[in-house]
């Protein structure tokens, strides 16, 4: 365990399933790996700073870590450093990693991503933007594939192209139609996306 870097990050992730010691602390762990330059670990130590995880609670050292990470060009470390700065207030490097995380086309946070920069409501980040980052999402959609097609049927729609919202809209409808019965709201939107498609197309 000692020395491996990416040993000591795998330990630090999955030592608590293997039965270790009740006082095992991933968080140690996480530092070992990261002081070796491990992204992923640099990016689970920042995290668990925030949170007081295995450790005293630093925003700071936090961000040192992030930015650690974000060279290697890690989507998720570009899109926490976006939220923690929004919260700070500093809105230019709030949009220089807001910027990042879109460019970084890591398609495990698309689908937050979107929804985050659609609710940030800036001119630098027009709705086509968020339809650009919703496509990269297309094939991670297995965890909430519903909830996914809905919004970016709701997106297309707000582009004016009802032929992808009426498009997604079904794929959201026909997903939980395996599982449960469709509301009737979810039945109505795709009927209001399929008449806007017709009445475009006439």
């Amino acid at each position: 365990e000692e020395g491996d870097a990416r040993s000591q990050y795998l330990y630090a992730k999955y030592g608590a399933e293997l039965g270790h010691q009740e006082d095992f602390n991933p968080t140690v762990w996480y530092y070992k790996a990261a002081e070796q330059g491990i992204a992923n670990a640099q990016y689970e130590l920042a995290n668990n700073l925030l949170d007081g995880e295995g450790c005293e609670e630093d925003k700071e050292k936090a961000i040192a870590w992030l930015i650690k990470s974000s060279s290697g060009d890690l989507g998720r470390s570009h899109f926490k450093l976006a939220k923690l700065f929004a919260q700070l207030e500093e809105k230019e490097r709030a949009y220089f990693w807001l910027d990042k995380a879109i460019n970084a086309n890591d398609p495990a946070i698309a689908f937050e991503l979107a929804k985050y920069v659609d609710e940030f409501n800036s001119d630098q980040f027009p709705l086509e933007v968020v339809h650009q980052i919703l496509k990269r999402a297309e094939d991670n959609t297995k965890v909430r594939p519903i909830r996914y097609y809905e919004y970016f049927a709701d997106v297309s729609a707000r582009l004016g192209d009802y032929e992808a919202a009426a498009k997604y809209q079904f794929k959201a409808n026909m997903a939980l139609k395996r599982i449960a019965n469709v509301p009737l709201r979810m039945r109505e939107k795709l009927d209001e996306y399929q008449s806007k498609r017709t009445s475009s197309k006439s």
